[in-house]
């Protein structure tokens, strides 16, 4: 998840009114799938990186020796010819370095290939921080679930039975309550969803509720989550718009 926190510019009227335009940018891959094929040609790529430098190192190392080896004898040797290499020149690079370069170059290309297809299918989700009334318009009329009352210590096997029943009830209806002012919640969020470069128009209640049903789903929707409580639980301090600042007009000479 790539979570994007910005302020957009705001009005004169907005920044009394005390309105936030703190604004989260969520980057949601729609298909996890290709990114699994991703993960281990990336580590593919780690190991041939790794192979390619050992080769480089061997070779140049190699070359190094022959070098050093040739100046031992350099009195005794004829001057090259035109067009023969000499002395000090960069030698052909090995066979077995052209390969490993070959094949690394090979993998970088189909991780830039999967990779434009996994990112290409992906969404970017534009949240606004809410303000305390917001949430409570948007899920007041739902309503908390009771705790069932807790037994006396000494309560009989028959009313401990009955109090399991109730309070594992009161969970899945807690679960229940939990889940539904989050789907309001964050609806109540969205500005906009960007969908492959097009932007689509806030989604209804019942679309949010879609998203956690879709194949990976829950986890795209706990991000969104996450990132609208971030911007929405901290202090956001709204700064005064330029607009507010006197102008030349206002100062008073001295």
């Amino acid at each position: 998840m790539s979570i994007n926190i910005e302020q957009v510019d705001i009005e004169v009227e907005d920044w009394i009114d005390g309105v936030s335009f703190t604004q989260v940018k969520v980057e949601i891959h729609r298909n996890p799938a290709l990114y699994a094929d991703i993960k281990p040609l990336y580590e593919e790529i780690e190991a041939a990186e790794a192979d390619l430098a050992r080769l480089t190192a061997r070779a140049t190392s190699t070359e190094r020796t022959s070098d050093e080896s040739s100046l031992g004898e350099e009195s005794a040797a004829p001057a090259p010819a035109d067009g023969e290499e000499s002395l000090g020149e960069t030698a052909a690079e090995p066979e077995s370095v052209t390969e490993a370069r070959t094949r690394l170059e090979a993998l970088y290309a189909r991780a830039e290939d999967l990779y434009a297809q996994y990112d290409a299918d992906k969404e970017t989700w534009t949240l606004r921080a809410l303000e305390p009334a917001e949430i409570r318009a948007v899920t007041a009329d739902l309503t908390v679930p009771t705790e069932p009352t807790k037994l006396a210590p000494n309560a009989n096997t028959t009313a401990k039975t009955r109090y399991r029943t109730k309070y594992d009830t009161w969970l899945k209806d807690m679960a229940d309550f939990t889940a539904e002012s989050k789907y309001r919640i964050l609806q109540a969020a969205v500005v906009q969803v960007d969908v492959a470069g097009t932007v689509k128009p806030a989604p209804s209640l019942e679309g949010i509720r879609r998203v956690a049903l879709r194949p990976g789903g829950k986890k795209h929707f706990n991000e969104l989550v996450l990132a609208l409580e971030a911007i929405t639980m901290q202090d956001v301090v709204i700064p005064a718009p330029k607009s507010l600042r006197p102008s030349s007009d206002d100062q008073v000479s001295s």
